[in-house]
């Protein structure tokens, strides 16, 4: 009877988990879906308007979704790298209302009632909407990496982050983006790279015409 009851009650568990709705914030480098990713740079590039996404994901398809609901009312993200100016330029989308800055890049915005027309429906089980975009400064030298991260602005509290179905905090999870600057061939290696094509190709069709 024990056994019985302790699997009913794993049942039940394993049901709920996988019902569960979860949020995912992270950067979005053009079409590139950064979630924890490395992107590959130039050196002394800097990235302009790259996204920072919520994304939904509903463990049960027959879930509501919370964000498409009746949108966000608010959120408060710090964004963090071991030099802080190489993040600039940080702007929440149009619609909401930009709080004071601070000294640490963040996005933090309020929006009564919620904005749910612009969030995007990728699937049943996944929507999402962009918080704002951030201008991100990659590596000065080939090999060098640089990671940018987002956190709560305020780790305390379960009220920075809202929906109009209410607080979200906990359903949470934050990603990062490193970039890797990349070598650049220099043109004159290029050219013999170049050369040394042609030639290839010219050997391979003097012996088919001699056969």
């Amino acid at each position: 009877m024990k056994k019985l009851l302790s699997l009913l009650l794993l049942i039940l568990f394993v049901g709920d988990a996988s019902a569960e709705i979860v949020y995912d914030v992270y950067y979005r480098v053009g079409a590139f879906e950064s979630i924890d990713g490395n992107f590959s740079v130039n050196p002394n590039t800097t990235l302009d308007d790259v996204q920072v996404v919520v994304r939904e994901t509903i463990g049960d398809p027959v879930n509501e979704t919370s964000l498409m609901a009746g949108g966000i009312q608010g959120f408060a993200f710090n964004l963090i790298a071991d030099d802080l100016n190489w993040i600039t330029d940080a702007n929440v989308t149009d619609g909401f209302f930009q709080e004071p800055a601070s000294s640490v890049p963040a996005l933090m915005a309020v929006n009564f009632p919620g904005d749910y027309e612009a969030v995007t429906k990728l699937s049943d089980s996944q929507y999402e909407f962009v918080l704002g975009t951030v201008d991100l400064a990659g590596p000065a030298l080939p090999g060098q990496q640089r990671i940018f991260s987002i956190r709560d602005r305020n780790p305390g509290s379960n009220f920075d982050q809202q929906l109009s179905t209410g607080a979200i905090d906990n359903l949470i999870t934050t990603r990062t983006l490193t970039l890797t600057a990349v070598a650049v061939p220099e043109p004159s290696t290029a050219l013999a790279l170049l050369g040394g094509l042609g030639c290839l190709i010219a050997t391979g069709r003097r012996r088919r015409r001699r056969k």
